[in-house]
């Protein structure tokens, strides 16, 4: 008997000792699938009459309000993305 629990108690160190020695999960970072966006710069028309000034504000209105959606895009895609990693 005695031996009988001598060799389960061998049995049992060795597998606390192997638990111990486990490694550290690896953190693997995932890259952020989000849409990219258009750079957001000035432009420079060139402007000699009136209606090429309407027309430089439109364009530039215009590409405004798409820099301002792509934008609010790319950060509700980071935040969804951050909320998941969260978890």
């Amino acid at each position: 008997m005695h031996l009988k629990n001598t060799k389960i108690g061998l049995i049992l160190l060795c597998l606390m000792m192997l638990s111990a020695c486990s490694s550290a999960p690896k953190i693997i970072k995932q890259p952020i699938l989000c849409p990219t966006a258009a750079e957001c710069g000035q432009i420079s028309p060139q402007i000699r009459t009136n209606g090429e000034l309407a027309e430089a504000y439109q364009q530039t209105q215009h590409r405004l309000n798409l820099c301002v959606i792509e934008n609010d895009s790319l950060k509700k895609c980071i935040e969804e993305f951050n909320k998941e990693t969260a978890k």
